[in-house]
């Protein structure tokens, strides 16, 4: 997954065009840990620059190398702020477009990596908490969005947690699953909240 906000681009600056895009990380990811490729689906939520606060919100069951939209979509779409997914479905969890991210509602979108043993559960605040009491183990690691603004966290309990970086991108800021390309990557340090505004430094919090 990845993530941008900032001064406006094409969708293709991050979904396609770098080194390790989204495209690359679909059929060579490099620090996946579970399953060996992305091809259950790819989506897009995209503020585009044209008034309205929601994301246009595009999503397909198809790998994304096998899109024919991809093509027309890098190239001429805008946009001020997107977060990009493919997918490795989960074993037991149907391969159907209603299982593809990100998930949007308003003008807010998300989406994630990660799972629950035994158990489906919402909400980091209280995740932890639900984990603990049922003795589970959890990995979760999101991305969030509302088009001003882009947050990402790394949270597990009883695992490692899943990989998340950023980087000054463009004039902007990039959060993702593993670096784009050869730039200043940073880890995203795991318990830790990432939030990036346009035309701001990147800020950490504690989750509490």
């Amino acid at each position: 997954m990845a993530g941008y906000v900032g001064p406006a681009l094409r969708v293709g600056e991050i979904v396609s065009a770098p080194p390790h895009s989204l495209l690359v990380q679909s059929y060579r990811p490099r620090e996946m840990e579970s399953g060996t490729v992305n091809a259950d689906g790819f989506g897009a939520a995209l503020w585009l620059d044209d008034g309205n606060p929601e994301p246009a919100l595009y999503r397909t069951a198809a790998p994304i190398w096998a899109d024919a939209n991809l093509g027309w979509m890098s190239e001429r779409l805008i946009v001020r702020s997107l977060i990009g997914a493919v997918r490795s479905a989960t074993p037991g969890i149907g391969f159907e477009l209603a299982n593809v991210q990100p998930f949007a509602r308003g003008r807010i979108a998300f989406t994630h990596n990660g799972f629950i043993t035994d158990s489906v559960r919402h909400g980091i605040g209280r995740l932890e908490a639900i984990c603990e009491s049922l003795d589970r183990t959890a990995v979760a690691t999101l991305l969030l969005g509302d088009g001003e603004q882009l947050v990402g966290v790394r949270w597990a309990r009883g695992f490692r947690p899943a990989t998340l970086y950023w980087a000054p991108f463009k004039d902007g800021v990039c959060l993702a699953s593993e670096p784009l390309d050869g730039g200043r990557w940073k880890a995203v340090p795991a318990g830790q909240l990432a939030i990036a505004r346009a035309g701001q430094d990147l800020m950490f919090e504690a989750l509490r």
